[in-house]
């Protein structure tokens, strides 16, 4: 069974991104290059999709112009930049028994409680679930 983790996930993302930095290449290409098509057909699909419907190529082009500009404006100073990223992903479901532990501790003196979760709080309210 492959067991994949949010870390490791956003450490290859971040090694794809310096890959295509590297290389003078778009990030999304090189990450699409790498999509397993075979077993992710519905990744393709919806990227193919979402090419079209979210306008991506105008709204990089859009990017590019206001970089460029904010170089030649803020030379001189800081300025904001614009940025978009794409990521083709499957999160896969699964459970191999104690993947993720938790800890509990309940004291005697005022009946307070403690829970510790190997979850991760990412907005999904686990904590407050608990």
């Amino acid at each position: 069974m492959h067991v994949s983790t949010l870390e490791g996930l956003c450490a290859i993302e971040s090694i794809m991104e310096h890959i295509a930095y590297s290389v003078n290449l778009d990030a999304a290409d090189v990450k699409m290059a790498n999509v397993n098509k075979q077993k992710f057909p519905k990744i393709v699909k919806f990227w193919n999709d979402m090419q079209s419907w979210a306008e991506i190529k105008s709204r990089k082009q859009a990017i590019e112009t206001y970089n460029k500009m904010a170089n030649i404006i803020f030379r001189l100073t800081v300025g904001k930049k614009k940025g978009i990223s794409l990521v083709p992903m499957a999160w896969t479901f699964g459970s191999s028994g104690q993947l993720y532990s938790y800890w509990y501790q309940f004291f005697h003196g005022d009946g307070g409680v403690v829970v510790c979760h190997g979850g991760i709080e990412i907005g999904q309210g686990i904590n407050t679930k608990v």
